[in-house]
């Protein structure tokens, strides 16, 4: 029996879509931080994801594995139910 649930492409959307405005708008005044710098920052709190997956997670292709959508979350300060419904609107996340 699979035990794997399938995110549905709406909730993947939206996360994407979050997760590429968090991405852009965080490196700071003037500057984005590309895919493969978010790799690096994941990549140096244990994980490896790599800058084709991140790609993927924000054209709602595909969903992180739980932890690493924790630690997506957690780089830019928010969380990963904030991510999936846009709740956390200080960070101008969409719903």
């Amino acid at each position: 029996m699979d035990t794997k649930k399938e995110v549905p492409l709406t909730t993947r959307r939206l996360y994407g879509l979050n997760l590429r405005f968090l991405r852009k708008k965080h490196w700071g005044p003037g500057k984005t931080m590309g895919h493969a710098d978010l790799s690096a920052v994941l990549h140096d709190r244990g994980f490896t994801v790599s800058r084709h997956a991140l790609k993927s997670y924000e054209q709602g292709q595909a969903f992180p594995a739980l932890d690493v959508a924790q630690a997506i979350a957690d780089i830019y300060g928010t969380n990963v139910k904030a991510m999936l419904t846009g709740a956390d609107e200080g960070k101008g996340l969409a719903k």
